[in-house]
């Protein structure tokens, strides 16, 4: 497993066992996503799970728009609050998970 997270001149040394043979395990927070988003991209992922999934209620977010540029095969979303105020928050994990499936909220 690789924890992704730390100052900047941490996560140098991090981003070098990136390359080449990927760990089984890569966990990381939003804040570095941000970050780091230009490295996670060009990864091919075989599974994302997104904690704290909630933060994804809204799909114009910050958080939703740099996830969707990650590539996976599977991903899965964990939260203990799917829906806090609407139907469209629900939607919005569904589209997600699903984009073809779930491509509106009418």
């Amino acid at each position: 497993a690789l924890k992704l997270h730390g100052k900047p001149e941490e996560r140098v040394v991090q981003k070098e066992k990136l390359k080449g043979d990927l760990p089984h395990v890569v966990y990381t927070t939003f804040e570095t996503l941000n970050q780091e988003i230009g490295t996670l991209r060009k990864i091919e992922w075989g599974v994302l799970v997104i904690d704290e999934a909630h933060r994804l209620k809204n799909e114009s977010s910050k958080s939703s728009t740099l996830l969707r540029q990650l590539n996976s095969r599977l991903r899965l979303l964990l939260t203990g609050t799917p829906i806090q105020n609407n139907l469209h928050e629900l939607w919005a994990l569904l589209n997600f998970l699903y984009p073809e499936i779930f491509t509106s909220s009418e």
